[in-house]
C-alpha cells in the first residue's frame, strides 16, 4: 500500500513508533541494499521491519521497524482503521 493511496482516501499514516539499531558503517561509495517487509498486526496498523547492507559483502548495517496508524486528513486518529485497509490487508494475508 503506498502512501498516494493512502493520502487519496482521505487519510495519513503518520509513524507512531520507531526502532533503529546501526550495525555497522557505511561509507559514501558503498552501494547499499534496504528490503522493507511488511508485518501482519492485529488492528489497525502498518508495521515493517527494514534491513540495510551493503553490497559488496552482504554485511548488515542497519536493522529498523516502524509502526504507523491512521489519521484523518484533520488529524484524527481512527483506532478501527479505513475500510480500504482491512480489504488491503485481507488480500495480503491471502497471499502471505
Amino acid at each position: 500500500m503506498s502512501y498516494l493511496q493512502i493520502s487519496g482516501h482521505g487519510y495519513y499514516a503518520p509513524i507512531y513508533d520507531l526502532q533503529v539499531r546501526f550495525l555497522r558503517a557505511a561509507t559514501v561509495d558503498d552501494t547499499l541494499l534496504v528490503t522493507i517487509t511488511w508485518k501482519p498486526a492485529e488492528g489497525a496498523k502498518l508495521c515493517f521491519d527494514y534491513e540495510i547492507r551493503n553490497e559488496k559483502d552482504n554485511g548488515l548495517i542497519l536493522r529498523a521497524s516502524t509502526i504507523q496508524l491512521f489519521t484523518t486528513a484533520d488529524g484524527e486518529f481512527d483506532p478501527v482503521g479505513p475500510a480500504f485497509f482491512q480489504e488491503w490487508k485481507d488480500k495480503m494475508l491471502s497471499e502471505y
